[in-house]
């Protein structure tokens, strides 16, 4: 009997726990940036998306453009999260590791809860791992640059 039980509140504790962390994330980011100076940074919070593009190496100031984004886009976002768990994107492995000689841009997705937790999965280019791919398409829709 205690083990029937305790196997319930273990089930019953692991589909709360998908439904607290969809609750707390507060934003979530895309960052690139190759050796040649070009980045990009994304942020998407509940309400708005922010872009930054520039090149880090001229005199030119980066372009930034934010628009406002309605309740389901973000609803969204958090839906392409769910497959995985906020503390488990930082132990995702990255399906390639072309950055560390320049084959690749060098790429990040950021997750930071309203505690001010922060988690990181780094890749190549736009190749998350396949858990945060959608995630990945989402951003990119949401950011006006789909593919």
């Amino acid at each position: 009997m205690k083990i029937t039980l305790l196997f319930f509140a273990t089930l019953l504790m692991s589909f709360s726990c998908k439904e607290d962390q969809i609750g707390i994330v507060e934003k979530v980011e895309f960052t690139t940036m190759g050796m040649s100076g070009v980045f990009e940074h994304i942020t998407i919070t509940p309400d708005s998306v922010f872009v930054e593009t520039g090149q880090r190496r001229t005199d030119e100031p980066p372009k930034s453009v934010s628009k406002s984004i309605r309740r389901d886009a973000w609803k969204t976002v958090l839906n392409a999260l769910s497959s995985v768990s906020t503390t488990g994107i930082d132990s995702l492995k990255s399906p390639t590791n072309k950055r560390a000689f320049d084959g690749a841009m060098h790429s990040e997705i950021t997750i930071t809860t309203v505690d001010e937790e922060i988690f990181r999965h780094s890749f190549d280019d736009e190749t998350p791992h396949q858990k945060l791919q959608p995630l990945m398409e989402v951003i990119r829709k949401l950011s006006g640059k789909s593919k």
